[in-house]
């Protein structure tokens, strides 16, 4: 009797395995069907995905904006000897500071700069025959209010003698300028010396 319901139990389990599902070693097709159609949305996703164009990331650029300078004018210097005229003027930052000082010789437009650590030695503004007539020291030197200067020429160059005078490089309403005591000059003209008709020296200079 044990026997023959293990044998009964066997058969059941055959036959709910029917053959229209499985059939010698082979899933039916519509089983195999269904499988695939489950499995297909996500190969396209996926295919999707890889098919997709990769965004590029740009790197992002500062622009480095370089440091703009200005130049402001402070005089004219002329002479009776010759006919060459030279622009004294300074160089400024953003900020309008000093930076350096600039002499330029208008005939030949030849520029010559003086940067600040240069100052608190004489600087040549005016050169003849390989001499200098008059040349400029600036005194403690700040950036931001300017200093007092010696300005000196040969009075005599036969005997070596010069003169000087004091004056100053100062900033008055915003505006950079050359004083002498609370008067503003912007023209210096050298008067000169003469022997033969041979230059020896500077008899003055005329502030204007």
């Amino acid at each position: 009797m044990k026997s023959l319901l293990t044998a009964c139990s066997i058969l059941l389990i055959i036959s709910s395995c029917s053959s229209s599902d499985y059939q010698n070693g082979v899933w039916r097709e519509d089983q195999v069907s269904s499988t695939q159609s489950a499995t297909r949305p996500v190969l396209l996703a996926q295919a999707k995905l890889s098919a997709a164009p990769k965004r590029k990331v740009s790197p992002v650029v500062t622009e480095v904006k370089e440091p703009i300078n200005s130049e402001e004018l402070l005089a004219v210097i002329s002479s009776d000897y010759v006919k060459k005229t030279y622009n004294l003027s300074v160089e400024l930052n953003s900020e309008k500071q000093i930076i350096s000082i600039k002499t330029k010789n208008n005939k030949k437009n030849k520029i010559k700069t003086y940067k600040t650590e240069m100052l608190s030695k004489e600087i040549t503004l005016v050169k003849a025959l390989g001499i200098s007539l008059i040349s400029l020291k600036c005194l403690h030197f700040n950036p931001q209010t300017g200093c007092p200067i010696e300005i000196e020429y040969p009075y005599n160059l036969t005997y070596a003698k010069f003169k000087r005078f004091k004056a100053a490089i100062k900033k008055v309403d915003g505006r950079w300028g050359l004083y002498s005591g609370d008067r503003k000059f912007t023209k210096m003209r050298l008067v000169a010396k003469k022997f033969a008709g041979l230059l020896i020296g500077i008899k003055r200079i005329e502030l204007h």
